[in-house]
């Protein structure tokens, strides 16, 4: 079954790139989202300004927002829950792309300003108690850019990239040792901030997909790539007396064959 399941997968990937296909590439982005398992308990928030190139070839769209609050408790059980609570002052998501004669090319962008996020116990209304946060990510801007271009009639040259830049970045809590972390300017893709056995922050997170076909050469083929400017990975953190996993993405955007929803 599992073979079966991959020459499938093989063949629709094939038709992307076979002769005269000439797919037109898509995009998307949004400002944040998260999901969580807290104590077997699931949670999550919906891409935050989503946009996507939707059909046609050719597009140049933005969607912008204002001021953003969220707070999502993350269990009902036990006590001091672990709460997410995002700010932002505003926020814009921008997709882009174009379509030639043997091209195709496309590009997602998600940007944030006025940032503050924060992991830490709930507090109740009119508490005047601020218990020291798990994680805080404050930045001026956060921007995160995921590049497609493709090429009909040699495939293999298909290139993709992302780019984060940043703008005032601090990352601090007890979840990164009681550190604090001060980043601005353009980041590496996938360059790791922090890691520990239960917690990955990555800078400009890179993923991309491809076809790798061997025929008999191996050649590896990319057909769409997603970034995040900021991904927090939880793996079984210890949140005072609750165990919490899950990620949280900032500022994502993702571009190529197969995207634009």
């Amino acid at each position: 079954m599992q073979i079966i399941r991959a020459l499938a997968v093989l063949v629709c990937l094939f038709g992307l790139f076979a002769p005269g296909a000439a797919s037109a590439a898509g995009a998307s982005a949004s400002a944040f989202s998260a999901n969580f398992t807290t104590d077997g308990v699931n949670t999550a928030l919906d891409p935050v300004n989503p946009l996507g190139s939707g059909p046609g070839s050719t597009y140049d769209k933005t969607r912008k927002m204002g001021a953003y609050h969220k707070q999502l408790i993350l269990t009902a059980n036990g006590a001091a829950q672990p709460t997410l609570t995002i700010d932002a002052a505003t926020g814009a998501s921008h997709v882009k792309g174009a379509f030639g004669v043997d091209t195709t090319s496309a590009e997602g962008d998600g940007t944030v300003s006025g940032l503050n996020i924060k992991l830490a116990p709930y507090v109740p209304p009119g508490s005047d108690v601020l218990p020291a946060p798990y994680l805080q990510i404050v930045a001026n801007q956060v921007q995160e850019t995921a590049s497609y271009n493709g090429l009909f009639i040699v495939p293999t040259r298909t290139t993709v990239s992302t780019d984060g830049q940043f703008n005032s970045l601090t990352v601090t809590g007890s979840l990164v040792g009681g550190k604090t972390f001060k980043v601005s300017g353009g980041q590496k893709e996938n360059k790791v901030l922090y890691q520990s056995d239960t917690v990955t922050i990555t800078l400009n997170r890179k993923i991309t997909t491809a076809l790798i076909s061997c025929t008999p050469k191996c050649e590896f083929t990319p057909y769409s790539v997603s970034g995040a400017g900021i991904d927090v990975t939880l793996n079984g953190a210890k949140l005072g007396d609750h165990t919490v996993s899950g990620d949280i993405s900032i500022a994502g955007g993702s571009a190529g064959l197969g995207r634009g929803n």
